[in-house]
């Protein structure tokens, strides 16, 4: 039996460059990531075998007219699901 809990972290980031860096971050924080590229295949990968095993999804590129029912896609999905976005922008109103 494991004496740590893996961490397992869903990253949902249309460029693949973007999604190694961001993993790569990860993995030395002690995460395990599944990379979606859209929040289709996100949804997928939360219904699949590993999907019980993921704690947090990161929304790399915010995107006002579909980020908010991403967000409740994901939601749906799993409930409680902490959702983390990352906003790309000059304002913090534009972030927030």
């Amino acid at each position: 039996m494991r004496d740590e809990e893996t961490k397992s972290l869903l990253l949902v980031e249309a460029d693949p460059a973007e999604r190694r860096l961001v993993s790569a971050v990860a993995t030395r924080a002690g995460w395990i990531t599944l990379g979606a590229d859209c929040i289709e295949t996100a949804i997928g990968l939360l219904q699949g075998p590993h999907g019980r095993e993921v704690q947090a999804a990161l929304l790399a590129n915010w995107d006002e007219d579909t980020g908010p029912a991403s967000i409740a896609a994901l939601r749906a999905t799993k409930r409680n699901l902490p959702v983390i976005v990352a906003a790309k922008g000059e304002s913090v109103t534009e972030a927030v």
